[in-house]
């Protein structure tokens, strides 16, 4: 009877034992049990940024060429430390990327257009700062590189006490979309030539060359000056 009554008292123990520790879990989630949910992220253009068109080429394809998007690298930060990178290229009409985040989290995303992947630049809990001052794109023929990979753009928000805020967003349960709007990191110069002079025959140029195009571009210049 003994027996019965301590083993009784057992599995009491082990059943209140195993009720308490469900609640602490209920309390105090684990981090990995916190719920994420996937949103897209549409990469478009800024069209009416008028001031920072660039095109290498001329008619009908000067448009096309100054609008299009083939790749994006999509910095995504939580509590101003870097946590994924995203790399993305043309599928289509248009750039999408799957993006994940815990419900309830707002995060900020930064992203760079027509630079190839950069994914591998930045390791994971690099901050804000750091990835501002730091991030830059290089060129050894400009001419040729802009012209195969595209008008090198950037995606960063807004420009708020001497720093671009981001792009923020806070992920619900029910997922959904945000828009990316890049803007070009190169400036249009349209060259006019005045033959109204010339007495006899006609000049057309062949070809033109801009002396100083740069080989370097801080993206985000403003914030590390």
């Amino acid at each position: 009877m003994k027996s019965l009554t301590q083993l009784k008292f057992i599995f009491a123990s082990l059943a209140a034992m195993v009720f308490w520790q469900s609640c602490m879990r209920e309390e105090n989630p684990d981090k990995d049990s916190i719920a994420q949910v996937s949103m897209k992220a549409i990469a478009d253009v800024d069209i009416m940024d008028s001031a920072t068109r660039s095109s290498i080429v001329s008619g009908s394809e000067s448009s096309a060429f100054e609008q299009r998007l083939n790749n994006i690298t999509l910095f995504q930060f939580q509590d101003g430390e870097l946590c994924e990178t995203y790399y993305a290229t043309r599928n289509g009409g248009s750039i999408q990327v799957n993006v994940r985040g815990d419900i309830g989290m707002t995060y900020t995303f930064y992203s760079i257009g027509n630079n190839g992947n950069m994914s591998g630049l930045f390791p994971d809990g690099t901050s804000i700062s750091d990835f501002l001052s730091g991030i830059q794109i290089r060129y050894s023929d400009p001419t040729t590189e802009i012209a195969n990979g595209g008008i090198p753009m950037f995606c960063a928000g807004e420009f708020v006490n001497d720093r671009f805020s981001g792009i923020p967003v806070t992920f619900s349960e029910t997922g959904g979309t945000f828009n990316l709007n890049f803007t070009r990191l190169t400036a249009r110069y349209d060259l006019v030539l005045d033959t109204s002079g010339l007495k006899y025959g006609s000049f057309i140029p062949s070809s033109l060359v801009l002396a100083q195009s740069p080989k370097v571009v801080y993206p985000f210049w403003w914030y590390s000056s």
